[in-house]
């Protein structure tokens, strides 16, 4: 196996390094949380049932919503929603440092366990 293949195959294994540059220190906390940051703040624009997640149930709500005439929504919310969950960004798995499939300040502190007992 060539080198380039090699260090592909690692840098794709290598949990934690969420600003990939082949280590995890201090600057994935800082990248970590920076994503944190934004995904709680899609998560606010997303979640029109207030579940904490953006998923299907948003989508039946908007829907459920249009359909009674409420004001709250428009026909964007329900587009917007579905680019979003459509999209490559709405992925959390390189973030979901601990594994539990989601992305919370959990997986900050897994991400700062890890960097500790290295």
């Amino acid at each position: 196996m060539d080198e380039n293949k090699k260090n592909a195959v690692v840098e794709k294994f290598l949990n934690g390094d969420v600003n990939k540059d082949g280590k995890v220190n201090i600057a994935d906390v800082t990248a970590l949380v920076d994503a944190l940051l934004n995904y709680q703040e899609k998560l606010k624009k997303f979640d029109h049932n207030a579940d904490g997640k953006v998923n299907i149930g948003d989508l039946t709500t908007i829907i459920d919503k249009l359909l009674s005439g409420d004001g709250d929504v428009k026909v964007t919310d329900l587009t917007d929603l579905i680019d979003y969950l459509l999209s490559a960004e709405n992925s959390i798995k390189e973030y979901d440092i601990d594994g539990n499939g989601e992305f919370n300040t959990d997986d900050v502190k897994a991400l700062i366990n890890q960097i500790l007992n290295a």
